[in-house]
């Protein structure tokens, strides 16, 4: 009873609140701003997340220390990606203006592969 309790309440739990200390030590980033490696790593966390707090195979040090590594990977690219500009063009590339002074850059539109009617929406 015991372990099945510790199983579906604790563990959850746990996960939960090592989750919001870790999302307020990696700092507030609008959604405009998140990287695609960003996004990448929000997606992993979420699911190391949710199979660490039902798998009863994952102990629950192993899986919060898994969680710390991938929450740390991105906080260490973004402050490479402060420190070096040329870092952060490898990594993140660079922007690409799709309208300039008014008029729509359709070179730039078959780069970013949109349409005209992507563009519109």
């Amino acid at each position: 009873m015991l372990i099945i309790l510790f199983h579906y309440l604790f563990k959850p739990l746990v996960i939960f609140f090592v989750l919001l200390i870790l999302v307020k030590i990696t700092g507030k980033k609008s959604l405009s701003q998140i990287t695609y490696f960003d996004y990448i790593s929000g997606i992993t966390i979420g699911a190391l997340a949710g199979a660490t707090s039902v798998d009863k195979h994952t102990g629950i040090i192993k899986g919060v220390s898994v969680l710390m590594i991938w929450v740390f990977i991105p906080m260490i690219m973004s402050y490479f990606e402060y420190r070096s500009f040329s870092f952060e063009r490898k990594t993140v590339g660079e922007p690409l203006f799709l309208i300039k002074r008014g008029i729509v850059a359709t070179d730039n539109l078959k780069k970013a592969k949109y349409s005209i009617n992507d563009l519109l929406m």
